[in-house]
């Protein structure tokens, strides 16, 4: 996973606890683009916790509030932003581990958690969490033990949104789709099956968001590219 190419993000957006759909999928998909047109630094993994206000006519203040170059220059250079609206992060390569980047951005939300009235929490990340370590059910490093303690009890309303399904090891070695399946099934059992979406851009087709389970049941595009 760590020499894959990908973004997390949290953000905090205005969708439901638990399994209630309350995300206007528009405004989810418009707040997804610019982030990532904002804060993405090409080719490099990162992850990001974004305040996102409920009222939709605001959207513009957290990038304003947030400068783009801010936050890329500090992440950029390996160290975590904590600012206004934005905690961002890239993984932190260690000679026996890699701290990831959506944990590194978990551990550092306190600040965004006090403003959280009013605004919604989504983990963005460009790649499904991989099943070895953030989605295990039993990782001491995993993520979902971090979203249970650092985010359910300080915001109502999350998500959790990737954009490319994570189906490969570092070495190339296609991972089994039963084993992407349950690092989906663990992540919406912190989650809820309902706040997982995947946005992303299909070939030839404008970019959108894809809620990942209907009716209980994962939607294929969710676990297969």
């Amino acid at each position: 996973m760590a020499s894959l190419s990908w973004v997390a993000v949290v953000l905090t957006f205005s969708l439901s606890v638990g399994n209630n759909l309350a995300v206007d999928q528009n405004y989810l998909t418009r707040s997804v683009q610019q982030i990532l047109n904002t804060y993405k630094i090409d080719g490099m993994q990162s992850s990001f916790a974004v305040n996102i206000p409920e009222d939709q006519t605001r959207l513009g203040d957290v990038f304003r509030n947030d400068e783009g170059f801010r936050v890329t220059t500090k992440y950029g250079g390996g160290d975590v932003y904590t600012g206004t609206n934005v905690v961002a992060a890239a993984p932190d390569y260690g000679e026996t581990f890699t701290d990831h980047a959506e944990a590194r951005v978990l551990d550092n939300i306190q600040g965004l958690a006090q403003r959280s009235a009013g605004h919604i929490l989504i983990i963005y990340s460009s790649l499904s969490p991989c099943g070895d370590k953030c989605a295990s059910l039993t990782h001491r490093f995993n993520i979902l033990d971090k979203i249970r303690q650092n985010v359910i009890p300080k915001w109502g309303d999350y998500a959790f949104v990737f954009s490319t399904v994570f189906d490969q090891i570092t070495a190339g070695k296609p991972i089994p789709p039963q084993q992407i399946k349950q690092a989906l099934t663990n992540l919406a059992a912190a989650v809820g099956q309902n706040n997982i979406y995947r946005c992303y851009r299909p070939w030839r087709m404008d970019f959108r968001c894809i809620k990942c389970y209907n009716n209980g049941v994962a939607e294929t595009q969710c676990i297969k590219n």
